[in-house]
């Protein structure tokens, strides 16, 4: 080995030696460094065998204390779908969101439910809804009935219930007692409304079909907007009006965006629009009786008949065509708002006798699975009542 002048033997030999002690240092720290960034699996990490299951509250959630659903008990037409919401509530009253509500029916047979809570009549019959929502449960009566009409007579003027005076009984004869005598020997369930009986959601939801009767008298806002939220979810509205002499209103037909006006006077004679409301008519073939014309509709409306040209609209009452009274006015129409349907005319008597095709026509238009009759010979007896004006007529 060649010597280096000035340095010792075992001083070189003692420098080699710490310096692949220090190489071997830094190689070991490398090592340990690099175990110490190495990630851990689950399967590596210890769970103590003792530790409890998460809950609500170690999940920082409170405990459901209760659950309830509304309405508690419904009533709808077979083919409707009501929709149930339930609540959720903790141990002091304070209602709690973000559960999970799990519906069930007791049989599905008659009405089903889905998981929003949307119930469907299946068959005539009454089933209990649940809605469970951890250990605690909530029930809803759900009874389906057979198809269902319901006759809003309440603020009719005298053409429904004519002649009776204050008892308004359906079972006795009145002006609208054919209509709806023929809606029930076509196995319909037909509910009658009295004067002055106030109209809600809840009342006209659960019906396939609503006819509005003459209106004299005043709706109030939530009546009004109960009437435009049942046609908006899908309701089928059959909206009868007469002659304006007395109840010029009709805060129904305005909030549809409909006006009806005047009393209708010469001919009166009928010309329809083709349309399944009107197939099988002739024009001519219906009497229009001192009815009342659509001055205002929505452009979306559809009309389905008008009266002919030797016809006009006395909207002043005086007896006498004045100068811009309309001639062959607009008296029947149908349109759509929301996912519901409207069919509006200007004379309730032009529906009341039965049975014959106007009649059944929109029946198959709203409820396309219901059979009518034959619709031959004579129509049942109307008396054609001149309405008459009630408390409330403005």
């Amino acid at each position: 080995m060649r010597r280096v002048p000035g340095i010792k033997h075992s001083e070189v030999v003692g420098a080699s030696f710490g310096h692949i002690l220090i190489q071997i240092g830094v190689a070991l720290f490398i090592v340990l460094v690099g175990c110490g960034d190495t990630p851990t699996s689950p399967s590596q990490l210890d769970t103590p065998e003792d530790s409890p299951p998460s809950t609500p509250e170690s999940e920082g959630q409170a405990r459901v204390a209760a659950v309830s659903v509304t309405p508690s008990n419904a009533a709808f037409g077979l083919g409707l779908t009501v929709r149930l919401t339930a609540t959720v509530y903790d141990s002091v009253g304070h209602s709690l969101s973000d559960r999970t509500i799990n519906w069930t029916s007791s049989d599905r047979g008659i009405a089903t439910v889905d998981e929003m809570g949307a119930v469907t009549g299946v068959a005539v019959g009454s089933v209990i809804i649940s809605a469970l929502c951890e250990d605690h449960k909530a029930e809803a009566v759900i009874t389906v009935r057979r198809v269902s009409v319901l006759v809003d007579a309440s603020r009719d003027g005298g053409v429904w219930w004519f002649p009776q005076g204050s008892q308004f009984n359906p079972d006795l004869d009145h002006q609208g007692k054919a209509l709806a005598d023929y809606f029930r020997s076509l196995d319909l369930h037909v509910v009658e409304l009295p004067r002055p009986t106030p109209v809600s959601w809840q009342l006209i939801q659960g019906h396939n079909l609503v006819v509005r009767a003459v209106a004299c008298g005043g709706y109030s806002a939530s009546e009004v907007s109960a009437y435009r939220r049942y046609v908006e979810d899908g309701g089928n509205l059959l909206l009868l009006d007469d002659h304006k002499r007395h109840c010029p209103t009709d805060e129904v037909g305005r909030s549809l965006g409909l006006r009806f006006v005047g009393i209708t006077k010469g001919s009166q004679r009928l010309t329809f629009v083709p349309d399944p409301v009107t197939e099988g008519l002739d024009d001519g073939s219906l009497a229009f009786a001192a009815g009342s014309g659509v001055v205002q509709i929505p452009a979306e409306a559809k009309i389905l008949a008008h009266l002919d040209e030797d016809s006009w609209l006395d909207v002043n009452g005086n007896e006498i065509r004045d100068s811009g009274e309309p001639v062959a006015p607009a008296v029947m129409g149908r349109m759509s708002i929301g996912a519901g349907l409207v069919i509006f005319m200007g004379d309730a008597n032009l529906i009341q006798g039965v049975p014959q095709p106007l009649t059944d026509n929109v029946l198959q238009v709203f409820l396309p699975g219901v059979v009518t009759e034959p619709h031959g010979g004579e129509a049942g007896t109307v008396f054609l009542a001149s309405p008459q004006c009630v408390a409330g007529c403005d």
